[in-house]
């Protein structure tokens, strides 16, 4: 008979029971507890995690950190888990120029944490203690990652931050209700920078504004003013993200949280916030949307709702559609990595699950190339491509569809020169010819092929061949 009691507890990190032979602690009456987790045996156990938010760079994708209730911060380098800080995590950004740098919200005295050393060492504190929330917003700035902003009972400005100096001032609108909720930066301008605000007490007084722009980096702001339907939202909820177009400072979307106003949680502006449409068409009622993300690649609009990842085609806009990836969870946070054609998600209690970026949902029509040319932009091609009697010259970024083929054909060539082609089966027929060169790259997926047939032609003395 087994005669040593045992203690089941259920936390945030899964479950645990009390055996000999576990981590051992002492009580304040000097009662020992030795605890083994037996939720996660490393394989296959229970995914329970809590993440208030999800970090990544484009240029590495396997580094991630994330914020949790009660665990601290995970960090994900190179297949590896890591815990780092200590508390509650919160929202976090890494440097996308040095990931040496990263930089967190913790509940650990309330700090905002500079991190080194791909979130290994714990530098310096840049504020303490923080007045807000753990899901407060945390944003580099687009074209200076030594600049960051971060949404406490104030919008406050970080600038130098990799400095042991870091100069840090507030820039916020002078009637900010309560907590920043959401900020909002385009790399078109960075000048131009939207922030709302959550209220605390709730209030069914909607007649000011709970959302801003400037123009000069904060050292004015504009209300923005909404409609009598959109501002009695704000007497239950608040914007809970906020995108702007990449390319355009002047166009963005915001979500709102909570349940009430049945399915009215998505909106967009063209023009700086004067005039907003709201995106309903195919949302679920009444649910929550927490995170939203635009791909400036596909055009497609992502966000992260109570059920799960919906996604909207800014090009041709008809409805939202449910991501058909089986995941029904919360989710917290989305980020997206083009290079490597990754969607990654954080959820709230089912930690953290990633899929292919979907670039194309299904294959147009063949694109036959018959006359030289040179693509220089950044492209996503959502067809075969058939090379014939010509150059196809690639010197910016073209994303294929993952089933995508280029053939290349007799008296025909692809130059790969400077730039890449991602996810594209080859096949160059004899007389045909494939060059990469300076520095250029082909990255292929683990289910790409080059096929070079008698005749044909390959040459990347001076460029690479990549696989994922």
């Amino acid at each position: 008979m087994d005669t040593i009691d045992k203690v089941f507890v259920g936390h945030d990190g899964g479950v645990s029971w009390g055996i000999d032979n576990g981590i051992c602690y002492v009580d304040s009456n000097n009662q020992y507890y030795c605890w083994s987790q037996i939720s996660d045996d490393g394989t296959d156990g229970l995914y329970v995690t809590e993440f208030y938010g999800l970090a990544g760079v484009e240029s590495d994708v396997d580094f991630l950190i994330g914020g949790t209730q009660d665990l601290s911060f995970f960090v994900y380098d190179n297949g590896n888990w890591r815990h780092s800080c200590g508390g509650d995590g919160g929202k976090s950004v890494i440097d996308y120029q040095d990931t040496d740098y990263s930089y967190v919200i913790s509940s650990f005295n309330n700090y905002l944490y500079r991190l080194k050393n791909r979130g290994i060492t714990h530098d310096i504190s840049l504020l303490s203690p923080i007045n807000g929330y753990l899901w407060n917003p945390i944003v580099l700035n687009p074209v200076n990652p030594h600049t960051l902003f971060i949404g406490t009972d104030n919008l406050v400005k970080i600038e130098n931050a990799k400095s042991d100096s870091p100069d840090i001032e507030s820039i916020s609108p002078n009637n900010l209700k309560d907590a920043v909720s959401a900020i909002g930066i385009s790399k078109a301008d960075t000048n131009t920078i939207y922030v709302s605000s959550t209220r605390i007490p709730w209030s069914a007084d909607y007649s000011d504004s709970l959302m801003w722009r400037t123009t000069n980096g904060g050292n004015t702001w504009i209300p923005i003013n909404f409609g009598d339907t959109i501002k009695r939202i704000f007497g239950y909820s608040f914007v809970t993200d906020i995108v702007v177009n990449p390319y355009d400072e002047n166009e963005l979307w915001i979500c709102f949280g909570n349940v009430n106003w049945e399915s009215l949680k998505i909106y967009h502006s063209a023009n700086a916030g004067t005039d907003w449409n709201v995106l309903n068409d195919g949302y679920p009622k009444n649910i929550p949307a927490h995170c939203i993300e635009y791909d400036e690649i596909s055009k497609l609009l992502y966000v992260g709702t109570d059920v799960g990842v919906y996604y909207w085609d800014t090009d041709n806009p008809t409805s939202w559609i449910k991501l058909d990836d089986g995941l029904n969870k919360i989710i917290s946070e989305i980020v997206i990595n083009n290079t490597y054609g990754k969607l990654r998600v954080a959820t709230y209690g089912n930690g953290i699950w990633e899929t292919d970026l979907p670039l194309c949902f299904e294959l147009e029509s063949d694109q036959t190339i018959s006359s030289d040319q040179t693509w220089s932009d950044t492209s996503v091609v959502c067809s075969d491509i058939i090379i014939n009697g010509s150059t196809l010259t690639v010197t910016g970024s073209v994303y294929m569809n993952y089933p995508a083929t280029i053939t290349v054909k007799n008296y025909s060539t692809l130059k790969i020169s400077g730039g890449f082609v991602k996810n594209a089966e080859i096949i160059v027929e004899n007389g045909g010819t494939l060059i990469i060169e300076n520095n250029g790259k082909l990255i292929l997926d683990t289910d790409d092929n080059v096929l070079v047939e008698t005749g044909g032609v390959l040459n990347y003395t001076y460029g690479s061949i990549e696989i994922e």
